[in-house]
């Protein structure tokens, strides 16, 4: 990782000393409208980045021009904000395109060390893993580091010997789309081979956030049901059916300094999102700034979300995006995220905020992202449990699933006896537990017996009858499965 110095020119050059300010990124001119600086400066609408701005998540946003602080805008506050500049730069009135050639030739040195050693490390694991993967795969999401993951895998290894990987989650912004197609389409240029395989869960995306409620910070359902479990799944359709994935070797674009949680990531995890995956991230290392420049000198595709001003690409409404994102979300994209936005607002009027300025404050502060358990869901399915010293008893009305079937995830199931009322027993862990099954009119009751004082084995008990409850089959266990035994 580099630091960056401003250069002549308007330019930006990477140095070896690392600075401690924050990295400076690309601005091109629909950020700038959006923000509302064409009021103060004339620039033209062209491909090339026109300033640089330093946003490390702060109140303000400090674009720099040619050297100097440009302007300075502070941010909305999320959904319905509105930006506000509050200093620009007098001296300067038009603002010229990078000169893109320029900008190679000073970056040149700096960026070919990154790109020469990345390559070696994307060879080194590839030889490492290669005989015990069932596939080697590129992840690519339509971002810029998967971008850059994507280039660098594509000249080390050839287009037969990896699966480039786009999972729609349904929740992706149209620019997305696009870099996909036009990103295949580079390709294909260089190499007729190459294609993206495109993976997405079978349910629609807006009905399970119906039935789960909006993905929180504490509720990240979104990740395993929208991105894990169909990468997985459509693997294994790739090698003919479940259960022949032996382990897939993946190249990803995760970067240390995205999150404090990502700067604790290894560059090689065996295992570390689901067991079958060896996770590498060749540029976990780089900063924004040195991937920007690699796109921008390679001419490599580059999502249009990141022209709008977005820092980070991806699902369109996200617990973990920024205000900043969310007005340029409700700003550019207001028809797209409207449903899930309006998921949203029930959910909040369910949770007791009425009115409707009330419920846009909810969605503004962000409060909807706290949520950690299921109440304001919206569902007839009712599960009641009656702990007793020696008894655990449950009570499920509408339940979604069958119950025996489900039991059979603990252990092995002998029904003793079978009429009005089932009896028989499971074992967990080799313990054999006694049961009673009463049918009811719109569910069932249940009742476990010959417990002791083993919080464990109740819990799992209560966790096999809310699966049995609510289970709508969104694919997200099957994966997790580490015997893969689940369909």
């Amino acid at each position: 990782m580099y630091g960056a110095e401003f250069w002549e020119n308007n330019l930006i050059k990477l140095s070896d000393k690392v600075s401690e300010e924050e990295i400076l990124l690309p601005v091109f001119f629909e950020e700038l409208k959006a923000v509302g600086l064409d009021e103060y400066f004339n620039f033209p609408e062209c491909k090339e980045p026109l300033a640089w701005v330093k946003d490390k998540g702060g109140a303000y946003l400090l674009y720099y021009y040619d050297g100097e602080l440009l302007a300075k805008v502070k941010k909305p506050s999320g959904f319905f904000g509105v930006p506000k500049v509050v200093y620009t730069l007098d001296s300067v009135k038009e603002l010229k395109p990078v000169d893109l050639q320029e900008l190679t030739e000073v970056n040149h040195p700096f960026l070919q060390k990154l790109e020469e050693e990345a390559k070696e490390y994307i060879k080194e694991k590839e030889k490492k893993f290669k005989k015990r993967s069932s596939f080697i795969a590129v992840s690519y999401s339509g971002g810029k580091d998967s971008q850059v993951v994507l280039d660098l895998v594509f000249q080390v290894l050839h287009v037969g010997e990896f699966v480039t990987l786009f999972t729609d989650t349904g929740m992706e912004l149209p620019p997305t789309y696009e870099v996909v197609k036009e990103t295949e389409r580079f390709y294909r240029d260089k190499n007729p081979e190459f294609r993206i395989e495109k993976a997405q869960n079978p349910n629609k995306t807006l009905d399970l956030w119906k039935s789960f409620g909006p993905p929180s910070r504490m509720l990240r359902w979104c990740c395993s049901v929208y991105k894990i479990s169909p990468q997985i799944r459509h693997l294994e359709r790739l090698l003919g059916g479940k259960g022949r994935l032996k382990s897939v070797l993946t190249y990803e674009g995760t970067r240390s300094d995205e999150s404090p949680k990502r700067s604790t990531f290894e560059r090689t995890a065996p295992g570390q999102k689901v067991f079958k995956e060896i996770n590498v991230r060749p540029i976990l290392h780089w900063n924004s700034l040195e991937v920007f420049l690699y796109i921008l000198t390679k001419g490599l595709p580059l999502n249009k979300l990141y022209r709008y001003g977005f820092r980070r690409v991806g699902c369109g409404v996200c617990p973990f995006a920024s205000p900043w994102s969310e007005f340029l979300l409700w700003k550019f994209f207001k028809e797209e995220v409207k449903d899930f936005v309006e998921v949203v607002l029930n959910y909040a009027e369910n949770m007791g905020v009425k009115g409707e300025e009330e419920k846009k404050e909810y969605l503004r502060r962000g409060l909807w992202k706290e949520r950690s358990g299921g109440l304001g869901l919206e569902t007839d399915v009712k599960v009641e449990f009656f702990d007793a010293l020696t008894e655990l008893s449950a009570v499920v009305e509408n339940n979604k699933e069958n119950f025996l079937e489900w039991l059979k995830v603990l252990g092995p199931v002998e029904v003793l006896e079978s009429s009005e009322e089932v009896k028989g027993e499971v074992f967990v862990e080799g313990k054999p537990v006694p049961f009673r099954l009463k049918k009811r009119e719109k569910g069932f009751e249940v009742t476990f017996s010959n417990l002791d004082s083993d919080q464990k084995i109740r819990r799992r008990l209560k966790g096999v009858v809310n699966k049995s409850a609510f289970c709508v089959h969104c694919t997200g266990c099957e994966v997790e499965c580490p015997f893969g035994t689940l369909t």
